[in-house]
């Protein structure tokens, strides 16, 4: 399971850059472009040390995303998307983040925000207050075919303008499919940070 992950989040971290140029050239304005997709802290293995001892146990998934990925921050807005109140920007704070939290003893509660509970030990959990109940790397994956912002699925009108990422090398290309399995089998769960 451990190498599935890793395989998946090489490609993840492959298939992120691409999406991130295709919505600057969309004309996507991020709130913080140098957040978008940082890449990883060279502090990796020594943060994740630090927030195990805060912590306790941290998902499979989230840690090769830390080591892999970093992090990915796709806030922002579109002149043209119309129609969905909140698109649902993929968001995984980088692991700053859930240090500073864990410090802190901070909670979040409630929202748009969705989390992984922590401590936990299973290598690919579900991510909380998503409406799909889906685990980590099957939202990412779902974020992604919906061009970062799943949200987008409830806005049939803006959602059409998400097609020039159909069939972009590195982009997904199943979107519409998944999202109909997805939306259709939409179940709800329960309450740590991702977006």
């Amino acid at each position: 399971m451990s190498q599935d992950i890793t395989t998946y989040m090489q490609a993840l971290a492959s298939r992120l850059p691409g999406l991130v140029t295709c919505l600057r050239d969309l004309g996507h304005g991020f709130h913080r472009p140098n957040d978008a997709l940082p890449g990883p802290s060279g502090r990796v293995p020594q943060q994740i040390k630090q927030l195990q001892g805060l912590v306790g146990a941290i998902p499979v998934s989230l840690l090769v995303f830390y080591r892999i990925v970093g992090s990915v921050d796709l806030t922002g807005s579109h002149p043209e998307w119309a129609g969905c109140e909140y698109p649902d920007p993929l968001v995984v704070e980088p692991i700053d983040s859930a240090i500073e939290e864990a410090l802190a003893y901070v909670e979040l509660q409630g929202g748009m925000w969705y989390d992984i509970e922590i401590p936990n030990a299973v290598a690919d959990p579900i991510v909380l207050e998503e409406p799909h109940a889906l685990p980590f790397t099957r939202y990412l994956e779902f974020s992604l075919s919906w061009g970062g912002f799943p949200g987008l699925a409830n806005a049939p009108a803006t959602a059409g303008l998400l097609r020039p990422f159909v069939g972009q090398p590195g982009l997904p290309n199943k979107r519409l499919k998944l999202a109909a399995a997805l939306v259709a089998g939409g179940a709800r769960s329960s309450s740590s940070a991702i977006r």
